[in-house]
């Protein structure tokens, strides 16, 4: 299950997916933004692996390694190349290797099958990964490490308190690369 701004999205046994709730910027991905009270079919047309939500988008990862992005896309956290708000699943690029998938308050970081990690979206306060503050609107690689394994992200990157100069935070910029068993 995934969940974003007053709405869920759950997948089924069979690969199915379904969403229900708040939906003002079509992150139900039911081509439209009406708000459903019951959970309604999402995806056709193949099964999904991996589901995450943020605040107003839903990505997913399907059997075939493609990528799929709808919702709110205001800053580019789609991946699309663009800024238009989609409502109804919309694939991003022609890859079909994504394995991981992680959304934060506008952006995304994904992780494809040979272990290279992808960003793109809001780049305010660093989080890309990039080195910069500039915005990105499709994936963008970061980096050259080619062992990672997971990501995930914060609704806004930020570094909380420090003892013993240890910083807590969440956001890309405190990811490592994964070491590979």
């Amino acid at each position: 299950m995934a969940g974003g701004l007053y709405c869920t999205v759950a997948l089924k046994s069979d690969g199915s997916l379904w969403a229900w709730g708040y939906n003002t910027y079509g992150q139900l991905g039911l081509r439209d933004t009406l708000t459903r009270m019951v959970p309604a079919a999402v995806l056709p047309g193949g099964p999904a692996t991996e589901i995450v939500g943020s605040y107003g988008e839903t990505m997913v990862v399907k059997s075939d390694g493609s990528l799929w992005a709808w919702g709110d896309n205001q800053i580019g956290q789609l991946g699309l190349g663009d800024t238009t708000n989609r409502t109804s699943p919309t694939r991003v690029g022609t890859d079909s290797n994504w394995m991981a998938v992680a959304c934060g308050g506008a952006y995304t970081v994904a992780v494809k099958s040979d272990g290279s990690l992808w960003s793109w979206g809001d780049n305010n306060d660093g989080q890309l990964g990039q080195g910069d503050t500039t915005n990105r609107t499709s994936p963008t690689r970061v980096g050259t490490e080619s062992n990672w394994t997971e990501v995930a992200c914060g609704l806004r990157p930020h570094t909380g308190p420090q003892e013993r100069r240890q910083p807590l935070g969440l956001g890309l910029e405190h990811l490592r690369p994964a070491r590979r068993r």
